[in-house]
């Protein structure tokens, strides 16, 4: 029988959702003033790249991806 594996990155990806989900937001938006809670998630842009952290379960999104909106760079990585 195959012993089911989980990689390092998804179980500290799961830690710190719940580190999230147990941080007081106002707090964390009064140390990050960057941080817009807005849709359902905290927003920030990193680099000129437009994230959210999901307020109902913590996970990071992408959200040019979540938008169905081209990403820069890849169309290059595409030809």
């Amino acid at each position: 029988m195959a012993e089911e594996r989980t990689s390092n990155y998804i179980k500290l990806c799961d830690e710190w959702a719940e580190k999230f989900l147990q941080m007081e937001k106002k707090e964390l938006m009064n140390r990050l003033p960057e941080l817009k809670e807005e849709d359902g998630y905290l927003k920030i842009t990193h680099f000129g790249v437009p994230f959210g952290i999901r307020l109902d379960n913590g996970r990071i999104d992408r959200l040019a991806e979540v938008a169905g909106l081209p990403l820069k760079g890849k169309e290059k990585l595409l030809k």
